[in-house]
């Protein structure tokens, strides 16, 4: 039985490009507040109707024009919001079903359309609002930083006396092998 239909509210009107046609991935990042997923796209969708069905709990977002998909036909999501995503072609549109634990993890919903598909957060917090953020600018989202490695000086003398002689431009790494200076090879 369904418990709710119709258009997302939550969504506003999508960043103009060209219309998609394909879903070309399911995209997932997990943080303690909650799952983003990306619908990732040829161009931006058209049109998005949701529901949301109990027993088993799932969320269904039909993309209206999106007429084809090289998603895998479920991704594994394994979070306390998602189990998994299904995806599938039918006449007008490609239907993506979320399958969810429980109705309660489907309270906490948004779907917000971006240049190159959907956004599909759930959950609320900081960690997601940062993820949310990220993806609409289209910037990879930074979940840890790791300590910069450095290099011994005498591990990097010997690379640049390596590197004068192969006549490797150690600003770009190209390597240039001319048999004469000013050479064009």
């Amino acid at each position: 039985p369904s418990v709710s239909a119709g258009p997302d509210a939550s969504a506003p009107v999508a960043v103009a490009s060209r219309p998609a046609t394909k879903l070309l991935a399911v995209e997932s990042e997990k943080s303690a507040d909650g799952t983003l997923v990306r619908l990732r796209t040829d161009g931006s969708v058209a049109g998005v109707e949701t529901s949301v069905l109990a027993d088993p709990a799932r969320l269904v977002l039909d993309l209206t024009g999106v007429r084809t998909t090289n998603a895998p036909a479920a991704t594994a999501i394994g979070s306390p919001q998602v189990k998994q995503v299904r995806v599938a072609s039918h006449a007008e549109k490609v239907r993506v079903v979320f399958d969810a634990p429980s109705s309660q993890a489907l309270d906490q919903r948004r779907v917000v359309p971006v240049a190159d598909g959907l956004l599909v957060a759930l959950g609320s917090g900081p960690g997601i609002e940062a993820a949310m953020s990220a993806a609409q600018a289209g910037a990879p989202v930074q979940t840890a930083q790791a300590e910069p490695m450095m290099t011994p000086a005498g591990d990097f003398l010997g690379y640049m006396a390596i590197a004068n002689q192969i006549r490797m431009n150690l600003v770009s790494g190209s390597v240039a092998t001319a048999d004469a200076p000013g050479c064009i090879a």
